[in-house]
């Protein structure tokens, strides 16, 4: 977390800060080779010629930094905000639905509901690939355009806060927003069925016709819509005024003007029958330490839990097992490197432990759920969604954030 952090000041500290995400990788860019224009008054720039060349990607992000920071219209460019949208542009060149960008609001809603204080709706929103959505390829002409399926996703709701309007009309766990004041929000899914149809005419399954309309009515609805996550933020955002929700769940679709906010949710919690719900943030252990206290067993709740912090995950871990490794962080980048997840002090006396788990059980729930089963815990559930990975969020200066996953966890392979 520390070098992150290093990183992240020194991306900031000028225009070319965020430079030092770049340097050092040891990678070449493969771009059209630099000429210079003597006679321009861009010379000494970067410019496009028909031969590719390998250019230093770090004198290459400086060329261009320097471009726009000299030869921008306006004068006094603020050196900041040309660092802060580097760091945005390479969070989301990512590509990755778990590396999130926030701006200083959306990073104080994050925190807020890290400590239990929920906005909006009442809701988490996870945002699902299809399952198919690596193998598909969409059609480039028109509004399609660029959109990969591979970067589209659809907004399912993955919990539910207790006491909330979300809950109060009837919102469950698996429910995929449909709609919110009217504009649709964008389906992942919808958009692969025109990919599949597409494939169906051209095996002769269906007819051009078919596949028209299905591209005209989605050109309308597009018209009118926004993205999942855009969707997921206007859902666990806000705390005056109502939202009307439309959300589909089996074939069916239900609406209802909801009220925003607040709400809260406490760290830990106890289910009719004793199950433990445990939000895995910053003070989880000691409060689970306390409600543990004198057991042999414990059942414990992670339906839900996709954005657990790490470091509160393993303090949990902690109180729950005896010392010991349980696995191991896994990073690919630039070579594969490992580093054991190892508890120091755990319990002696640990519980016997009962985990509830489903299809959002992800990131710092599920490497919690599989360290424990390798031990010997009992799941119990659905299947959880195979995202073991650990994810870190990096601070920034002007109040915002960005999360960044920095490694793949794994067991076996020698772990006792």
């Amino acid at each position: 977390m520390k070098i992150l952090r290093s990183l992240c000041v020194i991306a900031l500290l000028s225009a070319l800060g965020s430079v030092a995400f770049l340097h050092g990788v040891g990678r070449r860019l493969e771009v059209d080779r630099a000429a210079l224009l003597a006679s321009s008054p861009l010379a000494g720039t970067l410019l496009a010629s028909r031969q590719p060349a390998q250019i230093d990607e770090t004198a290459y992000f400086e060329s261009m930094s320097s471009l726009v920071r000299d030869t921008y219209v306006e004068p006094n460019v603020e050196q900041s905000k040309l660092a802060l949208g580097a760091v945005r542009g390479m969070v989301l060149g990512l590509r990755d639905v778990d590396c999130r960008f926030m701006d200083p609001r959306q990073y104080q809603i994050f925190r807020n509901a890290q400590a239990g204080n929920y906005e909006g709706i009442g809701i988490e929103v996870a945002l699902e690939r299809p399952a198919n959505a690596q193998e598909a390829e969409l059609p480039t002409e028109g509004e399609n355009e660029g959109m990969r399926p591979s970067a589209l996703t659809t907004a399912v709701v993955s919990r539910v806060v207790p006491g909330s309007s979300a809950e109060q009309a009837g919102m469950r766990p698996g429910d995929v927003l449909d709609s919110l004041d009217g504009k649709w929000v964008v389906s992942a899914q919808a958009v692969l069925d025109l990919q599949t149809l597409q494939k169906q005419v051209l095996e002769g399954k269906a007819t051009a016709r078919d596949l028209n309309l299905k591209r005209e009515e989605l050109r309308k609805r597009l018209q009118n819509a926004m993205m999942p996550a855009r969707a997921a933020e206007r859902a666990m955002s806000g705390t005056e005024g109502e939202v009307e929700v439309a959300w589909l769940r089996g074939g069916q679709r239900f609406s209802a003007k909801l009220r925003r906010g607040p709400w809260r949710m406490p760290i830990v919690s106890e289910r009719p029958g004793g199950a433990l719900v445990v939000r895995l943030v910053p003070g989880a252990a000691e409060e689970l330490g306390k409600r543990i206290a004198g057991k042999t067993a414990v059942t414990l709740d992670l339906r839900g839990e996709a954005s657990g912090d790490f470091e509160a995950m393993r303090a949990v871990l902690a109180k729950l097992a005896p010392k010991g490794q349980y696995g191991r962080l896994v990073r690919f980048n630039p070579e594969r490197k490992t580093a054991p997840l190892s508890i120091e002090t755990g319990n002696p006396k640990p519980p016997k432990v009962t985990l509830l788990v489903d299809r959002f059980t992800s990131g710092a729930a599920e490497i919690l759920a599989t360290a424990l089963a390798s031990k010997g815990a009992k799941l119990q559930g659905t299947k959880m969604s195979g995202d073991r990975r650990k994810i870190e969020v990096v601070p920034l200066p002007d109040g915002g954030a960005f999360t960044l996953v920095t490694a793949q966890f794994e067991t076996g392979g020698g772990v006792q």
